[in-house]
């Protein structure tokens, strides 16, 4: 089995014992589990706390003391359910080495005395989250999911484990009213429109749409990233990105339309998307599923090319997939991503690509370390900026 397909089900492991599983994971676990008895031995090994224990207590003397205490900690405190809640939050640390075997340095190699400074010791996930209401009331949903599931007062929406979802409606005969979710840089939010379509927004994004659609076409508004898959319908949803439409009736898709990349990127997943540059006359390009079309909207071309469609879906699987991808686009995803300045200071490090795997919710210095064994680079952290920079 490939390293990354390995990745892959270590993340619906994660996930299934957390209880945040996404759409389709926990189908995708089952079927693993039922292709080969071997999966099923492997999946009561992993998720078994006291072999967990008994596989970090044998790695003791090369284990970094931090993580072997809180790991060792979280793990022997509770017993029955909250165990295996426990385990599920140790397991973005030790599920992916435990599956790749080699792959235990990650985590338990010696730092030397200097070397990780406390910014390499950010952990993403804390980005606050705004729902902007049609009145400009905000709400920060992530300060407020912390007491638990709820109504959110006078809206027609619902707040529960990381998800924000609105009431199925129509719109008919209703006055349009809008709300808007802002993604903090460092975070990420799930949301379920009025019709039923699902919206995965990244790092630093906002989406602006109607409370309930109405009219003879869906419409929402996109600054920054998100998945969407969009419930079928005989009014087409259009997604505005920079000045890019991207136009649906019922499909999976990604849009990538961020102010400080030089293109907008849509990439389709299944069904079929028409893609246009709103204010030029240039005619609209119609993808397949895995092509990708790219977009300059200051000059309105477009062109296609096909993709590995699972590299613009990995954000929903909890990973982040790199194939073949410029450094300088890889910098500019962490920086959101982990909500700090990331500098390229070499030349020649701009012209690197980078291939790989690597779970989403890992320390930054995973990738640090992972990024330099390939693209023979060293780092510097200080000032609340990364420097990369060649040996």
């Amino acid at each position: 089995m490939k390293e990354e397909d390995n990745i892959m089900i270590a993340s619906w492991i994660a996930a299934r014992l957390r209880g945040d599983a996404r759409p389709g994971e926990e189908e995708r676990l089952e079927a693993w589990l039922a292709g080969r008895q071997e999966n099923r031995d492997l999946y009561a090994r992993v998720t078994d706390g006291a072999r967990l224990r008994q596989r970090l207590e044998g790695r003791e003397e090369r284990s970094l003391e931090g993580v072997k205490t809180r790991v060792l900690a979280e793990i022997g405190r509770r017993r029955g359910r909250r165990l295996a809640r426990r385990v599920a939050r140790v397991a973005s640390l030790v599920f992916i080495p435990l599956l790749l075997g080699g792959g235990w340095w990650f985590f338990t190699r010696e730092v030397p005395a200097g070397e990780r400074p406390s910014l390499l010791e950010i952990v993403p996930g804390g980005g606050e989250v705004v729902l902007e209401l049609a009145d400009g009331r905000q709400v920060n949903l992530a300060g407020d999911r912390a007491a638990g599931p709820g109504e959110l007062e006078g809206t027609a929406a619902r707040v529960d484990s990381a998800v924000l979802s609105y009431s199925p409606g129509d719109g008919a005969g209703e006055a349009m009213e809008y709300h808007a979710l802002s993604i903090a840089r460092g975070g990420e939010y799930r949301l379920v429109l009025s019709d039923g379509t699902r919206a995965w927004l990244n790092a630093d994004s906002r989406l602006r749409y109607p409370v309930s659609f109405a009219g003879e076409s869906r419409e929402v508004y996109l600054d920054g990233e998100a998945y969407f898959e969009v419930s079928p319908s005989g009014r087409p949803f259009r997604v505005h990105a920079r000045g890019v439409l991207v136009e649906v009736l019922g499909t999976s898709f990604n849009v990538m339309g961020y102010a400080d990349e030089p293109s907008v990127q849509a990439t389709l997943v299944s069904g079929k998307v028409r893609v246009s540059v709103e204010g030029f006359a240039s005619a609209p390009v119609e993808l397949s599923p895995g092509q990708q079309a790219v977009v300059d909207p200051s000059g309105g071309g477009i062109t296609t090319r096909e993709v590995n469609t699972r590299d613009y879906t990995s954000q929903q699987e909890s990973l982040f997939v790199f194939d073949d991808e410029p450094l300088e686009v890889i910098a500019r995803k962490l920086s959101r991503w982990y909500d700090v300045e990331i500098e390229l200071a070499s030349p020649a490090l701009r012209a690197a690509s980078f291939y790989g795997v690597v779970p989403k919710y890992a320390n930054i210095s995973v990738f640090l370390e992972r990024l330099g064994k390939v693209c023979d680079m060293e780092h510097e952290a200080g000032d609340g900026k990364i420097i990369l920079k060649s040996r």
